[in-house]
């Protein structure tokens, strides 16, 4: 599908320059990568476009504020697309002091959920959907991103104090955010109403399952 339109291009160089974003120099090689108008390079450019348009009602915990992307910028961390298909070795995405690595099959699983928006202004219609694998879109990954941006943010938690789960959701390490993002989601970003109940579920999962004092 078609992402580049003058507006997205327009936007993609903004998000370019606002934040850093590298990528392996093996994506380029498999064809994988692509560029601001398509694959892989499109598709992390999108995540951040959505993050962008989301604008809470509320402040959310742990971020304090309204703005996923005006929070992720204040942390000045680097994100690293990595080639987890060149490297089967690498099985999840993590954090190193100001550096966040995704892994590529991540961004490349979004390039079928960015279709124009039908819920908030600017958040594509498969934001997040219900598939037979389970819950898709880019809110999803998003979500991940959010994840590991909380390791190294004030107030995270370098490792997870419970591995591999958090303590407790009051400890506000990073599967607290992402708790708390989902959770935001549902009930404050004005989504369609079958998005906001993912979220809700979504939030209910990690609620019951990544807390070592709820198991």
């Amino acid at each position: 599908m078609a992402l580049c339109t003058p507006e997205f291009a327009a936007e993609a160089a903004i998000i370019r320059r606002e934040v850093s974003i590298d990528f392996a120099d093996s994506l380029r090689e498999s064809g994988y990568l692509g560029d601001d108008c398509d694959g892989i390079v499109a598709n992390t450019v999108n995540m951040f476009r959505v993050l962008k348009a989301i604008r809470f009602d509320a402040p959310m915990p742990l971020v304090g504020g309204t703005s996923l992307y005006e929070w992720y910028r204040s942390l000045d961390l680097r994100l690293h697309i990595v080639d987890d298909f060149a490297d089967p070795s690498i099985k999840v995405s993590y954090a190193v002091g100001n550096e966040v690595f995704m892994m590529a099959s991540r961004m490349r699983s979004i390039a079928d959920a960015l279709a124009d928006g039908k819920g908030a202004p600017g958040v594509p219609r498969y934001f997040l959907r219900q598939t037979s694998a389970g819950i898709r879109g880019v809110g999803m990954i998003a979500g991940v991103l959010v994840h590991e941006a909380r390791h190294p943010a004030p107030g995270g938690d370098a490792n997870h104090t419970c591995p591999p789960n958090d303590a407790s959701l009051d400890e506000g390490g990073s599967f607290a955010l992402q708790y708390w993002y989902f959770r935001w989601l549902a009930e404050h970003a004005q989504l369609t109403h079958e998005e906001a109940r993912l979220a809700q579920e979504l939030a209910n999962d990690i609620a019951t399952t990544r807390f070592c004092d709820r198991l």
